[in-house]
């Protein structure tokens, strides 16, 4: 795992570039809500993601470091369906979320993932995919009276 853990890790954070350089900054509206522009959180956000990439590339070359780096990548065929599977259902998703909303989009999001990650309790599923998105709704519509997608 520590070769696909540095491969891992270093996609992360060229992903987080990728997202602080160029994604955030073109497709952010402009405008100003409680006197930070749009970008600031997103940014921050991203960021912090790629400070986690860092600490996973680190961490992977501390263990090759130790371990050396002969050992083959322990990828499957199963594993290439679920990765499949799992960038179709947020594609999926995202289609949804543009067309009809977060509201309808998010919570297939987090069923569909659950779902795959092997929970099988419908009260859990249906309580985790709705809540949070209605919290969220609720806060920026009311409290932040921010637009929502």
């Amino acid at each position: 795992m520590n070769r696909a853990d540095l491969i891992g890790g270093l996609m992360i954070m060229g992903f987080s570039l990728l997202l602080i350089f160029w994604i955030i900054p073109t497709q952010t509206a402009s405008g100003n809500y409680f006197g930070l522009s749009p970008v600031v959180f997103p940014i921050i956000l991203s960021a912090g993601f790629g400070l986690c990439g860092l600490g996973l590339t680190l961490q992977a070359l501390r263990r090759l470091k130790a371990e050396g780096f002969g050992k083959e990548l322990p990828v499957s065929a199963s594993n290439i369906f679920f990765f499949l599977l799992i960038i179709g259902l947020v594609l999926g998703s995202v289609i949804l979320m543009d067309f009809f909303g977060l509201i309808y989009g998010a919570p297939v999001m987090i069923a569909g993932l659950m779902l795959i990650l092997g929970e099988r309790s419908w009260l859990t599923i249906l309580l985790t995919s709705t809540v949070p998105v209605a919290a969220v709704y609720l806060v920026v519509t009311y409290v932040l009276r921010a637009p929502l997608p």
